[in-house]
């Protein structure tokens, strides 16, 4: 019995500590082509609910290739599909019919395989791929010090007042905050970058949405979330006694991190290994065109004071991330 109430109140410490976990971020975007159509529809980012830590992407009428049973007269009265069941009329016409669906099985398969072979060719050289609508996706994490926290505040400011509603917009917010974080290249401790080769845009948008999601996974709070849908908030500050965080534990807070997600049809992100390829890397970002931007997100965590973040909790939390 004393076994299980330990267990039972080890569970309850972890899902308050988890619980406690703090966050912000605006985006936006859509993967419509440039013709202003797609096979899928538009993408949506905004949270679940309001105030809410979940990823929700919504893919507009569904993707790929729908196939719709359509009845086909066969000799007589009798369909093929339908509830009339199978067959031929006496002059043969029920053959012909078996051989036109077995052409048409064939031409599907080998569209498909093309397609497959168009996709594959643009993700193994880094390229971009045949399809002129193919979209690249980008990441950038970065894991700053505390004493840079006027950014947060910063991000908390464009997320109230910036417009995610087009790409004008997005790349306005982008740009601005790329400029803020120009001021603490000095705070900035641990980075990652990474970059997928061009894809379809349902594929592309997947990668995005897996990027972005685990970022807003991250924490259970989020205390300001603006997107297409408005600016929500929640309570940002918890009161603590000075000494432990808002989950009850010591902690010393340390660092918070912000990640950055693209998607564009044209971009090349440098790599980043060391301090000196900061520059470069915020630089190609900066470069993006509001015609070439297709989405953004802008994650940041903590995103309150009372929640502390130390240095084994950062690299737990965002194992991408490496000292530069």
């Amino acid at each position: 019995m004393l076994q299980r109430l330990a267990i039972l109140l080890v569970i309850l410490c972890v899902s308050t500590a988890a619980y406690a976990r703090s966050g912000g971020s605006f985006g936006g975007g859509s993967f419509r082509g440039r013709s202003g159509g797609s096979s899928f529809g538009g993408g949506s980012f905004g949270s679940g609910s309001s105030g809410g830590s979940s990823f929700s992407p919504s893919f507009g009428g569904g993707g790929g290739t729908r196939f719709v049973p359509v009845p086909v007269p066969i000799g007589g009265s009798r369909y093929y599909g339908s509830s009339y069941g199978y067959g031929g009329s006496s002059s043969g016409g029920g053959g012909w019919l078996v051989l036109l669906i077995l052409v048409g099985i064939i031409v599907v398969i080998v569209i498909v395989a093309q397609r497959s072979r168009r996709m594959n060719r643009g993700g193994g050289s880094g390229g971009r791929s045949d399809d002129a609508d193919a979209i690249q996706t980008a990441r950038v994490q970065l894991g700053l010090q505390m004493q840079a926290w006027a950014l947060v505040d910063r991000l908390d400011a464009l997320a109230r007042s910036g417009n995610t509603s087009d790409s004008e917009g997005l790349q306005n917010l982008l740009r601005q905050s790329l400029a803020t974080i120009r001021h603490y290249l000095a705070n900035i401790e641990y980075g990652a970058a990474e970059q997928k080769p061009a894809l379809e845009p349902i594929e592309a948008e997947r990668q995005f949405g897996r990027w972005t999601g685990e970022a807003r996974l991250s924490y259970d709070r989020e205390v300001v979330r603006s997107d297409k849908f408005g600016v929500q908030e929640q309570q940002r500050e918890v009161a603590t006694d000075g000494i432990r965080d808002e989950d009850g534990q010591l902690a010393v807070a340390e660092f918070f991190v912000v990640t950055i997600v693209v998607a564009t049809r044209s971009f090349a992100l440098p790599p980043l290994r060391k301090t000196d390829d900061l520059q470069g890397v915020l630089s190609a970002l900066a470069g993006l065109t509001a015609s070439d931007l297709v989405a953004l997100e802008i994650i940041w965590s903590p995103a309150a004071k009372s929640d502390a973040m130390s240095r084994d909790d950062m690299e737990t939390t965002f194992p991408a991330l490496r000292p530069l």
